[in-house]
């Protein structure tokens, strides 16, 4: 297996948790923004997914870094976004023309996130001695949400946007969360940073009414009990990050998570899909099985009568009714949260 994924393209996503009050009915005191995408979509129609999208050339100019010597930003500031994420997998530029994968890839989701639901993660010069904050930070105004149509329009504009408003990307807000890639049969293939954005209230959004249909706010277990009822088909990413967040009820211990997390190396996830004739599995690091059947040149999907039984076991089990169950059995790993088995 070779672990640089030239046939994958590098995209970013932002998982957003908004803080809340505790009500008679709510488990945890946050909610987290997910968008429904256009059903003529040609990526993942219809689907429900956190925003964020491909990384453009735009987002790699060295112009980025001259708008932050603009603020007086020193390099060691832009050095600490550099992720534990091992750099063969994601984060390795081959072009010197471009500037760090960890600075363009956190442009690419600001720059998403704003196109998609009007939230605009960034800072201006009043409060860049708030960099380090672990809350997120937006800037809105009527005239700011203009820019969103000439932004998903032409992606250049965005750097257009900083410079008028002198403001800049809030890097700093957005914490490594993990990676996601698509199954090497699958055509449509990428390679996907999430990361996390933690706001201490819920900020305005809404669609873009292009390719993003409807924006929804929802607690990790409303989330999957819609699903559930809706017979609705989750994306595996989607479906796993929602049921590790299902166990965390307090968003401050979200930020310790992420504090802490920020010191260990990210694993790339990408599934091994495996049919049998109990279902579809999709089988993750981790799992006793996954290094058997992981190929990233193999484009078939290997067939099996039965899944062999495992000690380990880090999957995600598709019934032929469509029913998913995430399998969780003796897997533990370090700076991790290891959602519960849960089924949609």
């Amino acid at each position: 297996m070779t672990s640089n994924l030239t046939n994958w393209r590098q995209s970013a996503t932002v998982i957003i948790a908004a803080k809340t009050f505790l009500t008679s009915t709510s488990k945890c005191n946050y909610k987290i923004l997910m968008v429904k995408r256009n059903r003529k979509s040609s990526v993942l129609p219809s689907a429900t997914v956190f925003p964020g999208g491909a990384i453009d050339k735009s987002d790699t100019s060295h112009d980025w870094l001259k708008l932050y010597e603009k603020f007086g930003f020193k390099s060691e500031w832009l050095d600490s976004l550099n992720s534990k994420i091992d750099t063969s997998l994601l984060f390795k530029t081959d072009d010197e023309n471009e500037i760090p994968k960890s600075i363009s890839l956190r442009i690419a989701a600001i720059r998403e996130t704003f196109e998609e639901t009007g939230i605009l993660m960034c800072k201006n010069v009043k409060n860049i001695s708030d960099e380090t904050s672990s809350w997120a930070d937006y800037i809105t105004s009527e005239e700011v949400q203009k820019w969103q149509t000439k932004i998903n329009k032409n992606p250049n504009e965005f750097m257009k946007l900083c410079l008028h408003f002198e403001v800049f990307p809030d890097l700093w807000s957005l914490y490594d969360w993990n990676n996601w890639a698509t199954p090497s049969p699958v055509r449509a293939k990428f390679n996907t940073i999430f990361f996390m954005a933690i706001f201490q209230s819920k900020p305005p959004a809404f669609a873009d009414n292009g390719e993003i249909s409807e924006v929804q706010w929802n607690s990790p277990s409303q989330y999957l009990d819609i699903w559930e009822a809706e017979k609705y088909l989750a994306t595996i990413p989607q479906f796993y990050e929602i049921s590790r967040l299902n166990i965390i009820t307090n968003i401050n211990d979200i930020q310790k998570f992420c504090r802490e997390r920020s010191h260990s190396v990210l694993e790339r996830y990408m599934p091994c899909i495996v049919t049998t004739t109990s279902g579809t599995f999709f089988l993750l690091p981790g799992d006793a099985l996954y290094s058997k059947y992981l190929d990233v040149s193999k484009d078939n999907v290997d067939y099996l009568e039965e899944m062999p039984n495992s000690d380990v076991q880090h999957r995600v089990h598709m019934l032929p009714t469509g029913e998913r169950r995430l399998i969780i059995k003796n897997f533990s790993p370090v700076y991790y949260v290891s959602p519960i088995s849960s089924k949609l």
